[in-house]
Formats: C-alpha cells, sequence, structure tokens
C-alpha cells in the first residue's frame, strides 16, 4: 500500500515514548552530577552579602484567605481540565461515535456512542489526579466510582428504555456490564501506565520537552524509512556484492539522517520557545506535562482511526488538540485562576545527604503548597531531579549551568525581587524558587531568603553536630528572631538538645513553643498534620487544644505522627 500503516505509526510512537524514558533518565543523571560539581565552586565576588535589609515579610492576617483560595484554586483545575478533556475526546471519537450512532436501528445508537466516549475518563481521571496532586488513594477511589458509575449505566438505561417501549427485560443487558468493563479496563491501560511511566516526580519536570524533540525525530524516522521501502519495492533482485551491500545499508540511514536534522533542529528550536514562554509565567510546568500527556493519547489515538482513511484520522486528531488546547486556556481565564494576591513563602530547608527521604517530603508538602504560595530553597543535589524546571534543563544542555547560580550581589538581588514578586502561574500554581548557590554564596542567600520568607520548614531528621550548615541555618534564625515561624521536622536521630541550643540566642527560643513534628514514620497522617501546622503557621493561627502539653500563655507544638 502507498500510505503509512497504523502499525508503523503505533511502532514509532511506542519506540519514541520509550527512548524518551530513558534519554530523560541520562540527561538527569549528567545534570545532578554537574549540579553537585558546580555548588563546590567558589564565585569570583568580593564582599558578597545579602544587601541591605528588607521589609520583613507581610503579616499571616494578609493571608487569611489562602486557605479558601487552596480549594478553589484546585476546584477549577478539575472543572477546566474535565471539560477540556471530555470536548477533546469527543472530536478525537466522532468517528466511532457516529458510526456507532448511524448503524443503530433500536434507537440506542445515541447511548452506544456516549458508552464509546466515556472510558475517556480514564485519561482525564489519571491526569487529573496528578495536576491536583491528589493522594494515591483518592485517585484510585475516583477510578472506582467512575467504573461503576458506567457499569451502572451500560445496564440501565438500556433497561430503562425497553420497559418505556414495552419490550422484554433479558438477561443478556448484563452482558453491557462486561463489554463496558473491557473497554474501560482497555482504554485506562494507555493513560495509567503514561502516567505512572512518564509523571514519576524524579521525570516530568524534563520528560516534555525530550517528548517534543524525540517523538518528532521517531514520527520522520518512520515515514523517511515507510518512503524508502516504496521506493524500491517492486524492483528485480540483484546480485549482492560487497559495493551493493555497503549501498543498501547506508543507503536508508543516511536519508534517515538527512532529513531528521532539520527536524532535530525545528525540534531543539520549539524547545527553546517552550522555555522562554515558560520563563515568561504563560504556563506552569505541570500545564506543560499534561499538554504532552494529553498531546500522547491524542497521537496513540491517531492509530485507532487510520482505519477511516489517514486525512480523517489526522483532521480528527489535530482537532481534538485543538479544542483540548484552547479550550483549558480559556477556561482558565475565565475562572481567574491566575489572578491571585502575593501568598506566604515557604523556605525549606534541611539536612543534606538524604536523597530519597528529602524527595518524598518535598513531594508531601512543597509541591502541594504551591497551590498555597510560593517555595523557596538553597537547590542541592538531593533535589535537583525534583525541582528542574524546563528553563534550566535547557540551560545545562546549552552549557551555561553557572548562569543559573548566584555569584554576586546583583544576582542575589535578581533572584530575590522574583520571589518577592510571587507572580501566579495561570492555572493559580506558584513557583518554587531554587536558588543556586557557589560555596561562598548560599550563607548570604539564606540570610537573606530567612527574612523575606513567611513560614520556614526545616527537615533536622539525622541531625547531628556535624552538620555545621544546619548548626549556621539554626543560629540565622535565632539571630532574626523567626523561631515562631518554624516547623521543625524530626525522627529518632534528631539531636534536639543540639538544636534548641543553637537557637537559644532567640528571644522566642523556649523550648516549649517551639514547633516539633516528628516523621519517624512517614504516613499519611504525619504528612497531612505536617502541611496542616505549617499552614496554621502561616495564617498566624494557633494549632488546636488535642491534649498535648502547654506552658502558661503559650502552647507547646511538640506534635508527633503516630505510626
Amino acid at each position: 500500500m502507498s500510505t503509512i500503516q497504523s502499525g508503523e505509526i503505533l511502532y514509532a510512537l511506542a519506540s519514541g515514548l520509550l527512548v524518551s524514558l530513558l534519554v530523560t533518565w541520562a540527561f538527569l543523571g549528567f545534570y545532578r552530577r554537574a549540579l553537585a560539581r558546580t555548588m563546590r565552586m567558589v564565585s569570583n565576588a568580593r564582599d558578597f552579602d545579602a544587601g541591605q535589609p528588607m521589609a520583613p515579610p507581610p503579616p499571616a492576617r494578609a493571608f487569611a484567605t489562602h486557605a479558601q483560595d487552596d480549594v478553589r484554586v484546585r476546584r477549577g483545575l478539575v472543572f477546566a481540565y474535565a471539560v477540556a478533556f471530555g470536548l477533546s475526546a469527543a472530536v478525537l471519537h466522532a468517528p466511532p461515535m457516529f458510526e456507532l450512532w448511524r448503524e443503530s436501528s433500536d434507537g440506542l445508537g445515541a447511548l452506544r456512542a456516549a458508552i464509546w466516549w466515556y472510558p475517556n475518563w480514564a485519561a482525564a481521571l489519571f491526569i487529573i489526579a496528578a495536576l491536583v496532586h491528589a493522594e494515591r488513594r483518592q485517585t484510585w477511589l475516583g477510578f472506582a466510582l467512575v467504573c461503576a458509575i458506567g457499569t451502572v449505566l451500560a445496564v440501565a438505561v438500556p433497561a430503562l428504555l425497553r420497559l418505556a417501549t414495552g419490550r422484554e427485560l433479558t438477561l443478556e443487558l448484563l452482558l453491557n456490564a462486561g463489554y463496558f468493563l473491557a473497554g474501560f479496563g482497555w482504554t485506562a491501560a494507555v493513560p495509567a501506565a503514561l502516567v505512572y511511566l512518564t509523571g514519576r516526580p524524579r521525570l516530568r519536570n524534563v520528560l516534555p520537552l525530550v517528548l517534543v524533540m524525540v517523538m518528532s525525530l521517531s514520527l520522520v524516522i518512520a515515514i523517511v524509512y515507510h518512503g524508502f521501502m516504496l521506493l524500491f519495492a517492486g524492483t528485480e533482485p540483484l546480485e549482492l556484492t560487497p559495493i551493493r551491500l555497503l549501498a543498501m545499508n547506508t543507503g536508508p540511514a543516511s536519508i534517515i539522517l538527512g532529513a531528521s536534522l532539520p527536524v532535530g533542529w525545528f525540534a531543539w528550536r520549539a524547545a527553546g520557545a517552550l522555555a522562554a514562554r515558560y520563563r515568561a509565567r504563560r504556563f506552569s510546568d505541570m500545564q506543560l506535562l499534561a499538554d504532552a500527556w494529553w498531546g500522547v493519547i491524542v497521537a496513540f489515538g491517531l492509530t485507532s482511526l487510520w482505519r477511516y482513511g489517514p486525512s480523517t484520522a489526522l483532521v480528527c486528531a489535530a482537532g481534538a488538540y485543538v479544542v483540548y488546547f484552547f479550550g483549558v486556556r480559556l477556561l482558565l481565564r475565565r475562572l481567574d485562576l491566575g489572578r491571585r494576591g502575593d501568598g506566604p513563602a515557604l523556605l525549606l530547608l534541611r539536612v543534606f545527604g538524604h536523597q530519597q527521604r528529602t524527595e518524598r517530603l518535598f513531594d508531601a508538602v512543597a509541591a502541594r503548597w504551591r497551590f498555597t504560595g510560593p517555595v523557596a530553597m538553597i537547590a542541592g543535589a538531593d533535589l535537583a531531579l525534583r525541582s528542574v524546571d524546563v528553563d534550566e534543563a535547557l540551560a545545562f544542555a546549552h552549557g551555561e549551568i553557572e548562569s543559573s547560580y548566584v555569584a554576586d550581589r546583583a544576582g542575589l538581588a535578581a533572584r530575590l525581587h522574583a520571589l518577592q514578586q510571587a507572580r501566579v502561574d495561570p492555572d493559580g500554581r506558584y513557583r518554587i524558587e531554587e536558588f543556586f548557590c557557589f560555596d561562598d554564596t548560599w550563607r548570604p542567600t539564606l540570610q537573606a531568603l530567612v527574612a523575606r520568607s513567611r513560614v520556614v520548614l526545616m527537615d533536622l531528621r539525622g541531625f547531628t553536630a556535624s552538620n555545621a550548615g544546619c548548626v549556621f541555618e539554626l543560629q540565622q534564625l535565632a539571630g532574626v528572631g523567626r523561631v515562631a515561624d518554624c516547623v521543625f521536622v524530626a525522627d529518632e536521630n534528631t539531636d534536639r538538645a543540639l538544636a534548641e541550643r543553637s537557637l537559644a540566642r532567640a528571644p522566642d527560643a523556649d523550648a516549649s513553643v517551639l514547633s516539633w513534628i516528628d516523621l519517624t514514620h512517614e504516613d499519611r497522617s504525619s504528612r497531612t498534620l505536617l502541611r496542616k501546622r505549617l499552614l496554621q503557621v502561616a495564617l498566624g493561627a494557633a494549632p488546636p487544644d488535642s491534649g498535648r502539653a502547654h506552658v502558661h500563655g503559650l502552647r507547646r507544638t511538640d506534635e508527633r505522627a503516630r505510626g
């Protein structure tokens, strides 16, 4: 046949997705090593300090409505993406839905078309759950609910129609439930695997850029190879001399390489344009990830439409993505999710050297805090794979990783100004402001961040006297009187006595006032307790009376999570 087959497209997409995962893993490995190496360097700045003191962070009462805003933003995201995904899926599957409706002679054509469309909510559910950082338990409960509703409708609606028309009810109606469950499970498998594999926190910030480049090249290779095979199809067999064998092996490779170079250049330029738009806050990192996910789902849906003809398949796929892309942005704008005021800035401090443990804390707290306010932290190798964004990834790819580092007072002032602006992305999400520092610039950077953050989360699990950097951080918190705005995380290996001695110079550092959260057992209840306490500190609310120790006039918040 003269046209490329759906199987060839499917193979190109699947192989491109697999290669994208491998390339992303390799890229992030190089990035992490480069970051760790650069952090040990020193800058050439002289007399570098945090500059003139600035106004303290706004009082807690300035953020009194942010708890309600958090809920409003999450609900708005669910609504906007659900509507956009639903409309896009209807456009993508219009040919089979119309075919089912047209060929039904029993008046159930619309129902069959709706049942064909309904399983696409599985893809929407998994993506939306990732966008709002839903708990895994909530995600699977939602999946079970959607599945149960669809199963009931698949049986109940035909039964009601039969009763309305006076026809007999038979046990065959129960087969509809089996057909629906089989179709729903098959339709849910692709998005579930996609979100699970590519949505892992270590991958998802860089993967969209890699997908743009690798999958474009993969499709071009498939098309060029198909054309090459058609060009030589039907020719007479030739004697396979060494020269002819060389030509047969290098010919396709040369043609594919020649065609791939301009496509690769275009994909690289497109990635740069995406990074520039991200830098200008035209979209958030999670919006970009959702765009990439839905693009992959639409591309895989293209293969199932190929039997209706290449032109129909391409028009439906392109139309579906256009409906999603502009629809979700229009809805987000109408909901005014990106027009929020300044949020309470969270400063994340930690004991370095515990990557997996720190990553879990980051996922549980910092990533979710972005619906409340910005997150600031000193960048480190332990969170390099969690917090890298598209702009930083491209800077590393260009060999300009040091351009992101705080090297002098002017650079620090510019970064602090960006933190104080705290502009919100169109999806209502604040950003994570990483401060990349050299070995001789992290201390003044920390001093500036402590003075400008509304609440401080300090992970002191495993803290001992050997952690000189953490001792310095505790002393700085005490020196500016910010201990009351801190929440300290501890475990059984934390030297609390040393921490309290380091804070002793603070006027508000009475041990009975320090807010400790015990995370020896990292479970759902302990993470919820930690997020709740941080929000209370940010809003200036006293922790609820739950039977813990008190001192006169102050509430002791030595809160331990029960495993």
